[in-house]
């Protein structure tokens, strides 16, 4: 899930992985990878918590204190209120592949768009039009700002 640049809940995610492991641990075979197998129970659990952000950004759900990281994180850099800042998680997580890499390296990392796009081998101004955009959406998907 890390290499797909998703906003989540770290914790979150460490407890709905282990759920998923042990809900299909039935379903391991000697034939299977176990990396692989982690894998893809870790992506089921990342699954299920982006529709989760995404029902609670649908049902206009406030942020309560103590807020997750990711939530005061994008509160204090994007000047979201609590308010609306869980649309703006739901927003990121939605973005195209392109955008959310581009978002999270540049944005939520903080690497320039010259050295994000030297890693990723796109053009600097591809990255920062890519950003741009994942930033316009963002913005769409919450209106106001406090």
């Amino acid at each position: 899930m890390t290499k797909r640049c998703y906003l989540l809940d770290v914790t979150q995610l460490a407890y709905q992985s282990i759920e998923a492991v042990l809900a299909a641990a039935d379903d391991l075979r000697p034939e299977h990878e176990l990396d692989e197998w982690l894998e893809q129970r870790i992506e089921v659990a990342g699954g299920i918590l982006i529709e989760e952000d995404a029902d609670l950004a649908r049902r206009n759900v406030v942020a309560e204190e103590p807020l997750e990281p990711r939530l005061q994180f994008l509160i204090e850099a994007l000047r979201f209120s609590p308010a609306n800042v869980r649309r703006a998680v739901a927003a990121a997580n939605d973005l195209s592949n392109a955008e959310r890499h581009v978002f999270f390296h540049c944005f939520v990392l903080g690497n320039g768009f010259g050295r994000y796009g030297e890693q990723a081998g796109v053009d600097g101004e591809h990255v920062r039009t890519l950003f741009l955009q994942a930033i316009d959406k963002l913005s769409d998907a919450v209106g106001d700002t406090e």
